[in-house]
C-alpha cells in the first residue's frame, strides 16, 4: 500500500512520535538530548508550529504539535536530518537514526487532547525513569514541570494554550491538570485507547486512498478494493493506534480470525 496521507491542514492538531532505528536509543546522554531539545527550540517557532506537550524518552519522542501553514512534514524533517547528522557524528554511527518517517494522528477533540497531554507527560513515569509524578515536576525532558509552574517553559512549548485545555485560569488549570496526572494509567487516554472515533477517521481516510465503498469495508465486503482497504486498516490500527484486535476486527465486519490471516499478523491480547 501506498504511504496514506496525513490529515494534516493548518490548525491541525497531532499527536507525533519518533523512534530510534530497530528500537535502539536515540539518546546516549543529556548532550544529545540538549542538541535535539535546541532544534525543537529552533525549527518548530520558525514553521509556526505549537506544541501542547512534549517529552523526550532514551528511544522515542512524543509530541503534540499544531500544525502552521506549512505541512507538519517540513518541520519534521528538519528536526530529523539535523539530528540524525549530529548522532552519527558524535557517536562514529552509519546509516538510519529514525525508525521510518514519524508517526502522527490526528486528535479527535478537547477531550482527546487533555488526555493525549496527560499519556505523553507521563510517559517517564509509566517506563521507571522517574519515580513519581512529584518527582516528574523536576524533569528537565518534558513539558510537564512548566505546565505546573515548576520550572521554565521550553521556546517552542505553547503553555498557556495548552493550560487552557485543562481550566479558566492558569491556577484552576493546573489544579485539574495535577488531579489528572496522579490519576492511575488505566484511565482513558493512552493511544491504546483512542476509541472508535479515531478509528472511524483511519477507515474514511483509507477507503479516500484506495477508491473503497466505506460500507462495504465496514460488512466485511470480499470485493478486491474492500479487502485491501480492511488489510491497510487493520495494520495502521494494530501498530499506530494500537487498539485492541477484536475493536479493529468488529469495526470491519469480521472476525479476529480472518483478520489475522488476511494481514499474516499472530493473535495478541485485545
Amino acid at each position: 500500500m501506498p504511504r496514506r496521507p496525513r490529515l494534516d491542514a493548518p490548525g491541525a492538531v497531532q499527536h507525533v512520535w519518533m523512534r530510534g532505528v530497530d528500537r535502539r536509543d536515540l539518546f546516549r546522554d543529556d548532550a544529545d538530548r540538549r542538541v535535539f531539545f535546541a532544534r525543537l527550540s529552533r525549527v518548530l517557532p520558525e514553521e509556526r508550529v505549537a506544541c501542547f506537550a512534549w517529552v523526550v524518552m532514551s528511544n522515542h519522542v512524543h509530541l503534540v504539535l499544531r500544525t502552521g501553514r506549512r505541512p507538519l512534514a517540513r518541520a519534521m524533517h528538519r528536526i530529523e536530518t539535523a539530528y540524525a547528522g549530529h548522532f552519527n557524528a558524535r557517536h562514529g554511527h552509519e546509516g538510519h537514526v529514525f525508525d521510518r518517517r514519524f508517526g502522527s494522528r490526528l486528535v479527535v477533540d478537547d477531550g482527546d487532547l487533555r488526555n493525549l497531554i496527560r499519556y505523553v507527560h507521563r510517559n517517564p513515569v509509566s517506563a521507571g525513569l522517574v519515580r513519581s509524578i512529584a518527582a516528574l515536576a523536576r524533569w528537565p525532558w518534558s513539558g510537564h514541570r512548566a505546565l505546573c509552574g515548576d520550572g521554565p517553559a521550553a521556546p517552542f512549548h505553547s503553555v498557556g494554550e495548552a493550560l487552557a485545555c485543562f481550566g479558566p485560569t492558569p491556577r484552576a488549570a493546573r489544579a485539574e491538570l495535577r488531579t489528572r496526572m496522579e490519576r492511575p494509567d488505566a484511565e482513558r487516554g493512552a493511544p491504546s485507547d483512542l476509541g472508535d472515533a479515531a478509528l472511524r477517521l483511519l477507515v474514511a481516510s483509507v477507503c479516500r486512498e484506495l477508491g473503497a465503498d466505506e460500507r462495504e469495508v465496514r460488512g466485511g465486503g470480499r470485493s478486491r478494493e474492500a479487502s485491501s482497504a480492511r488489510a491497510a486498516i487493520a495494520r495502521i490500527a494494530r501498530s499506530e493506534l494500537v487498539l485492541p484486535d477484536v475493536v479493529i476486527a468488529r469495526t470491519l465486519g469480521v472476525t479476529r480470525q480472518a483478520m489475522w490471516r488476511r494481514i499474516g499478523a499472530r493473535p495478541r491480547g485485545s
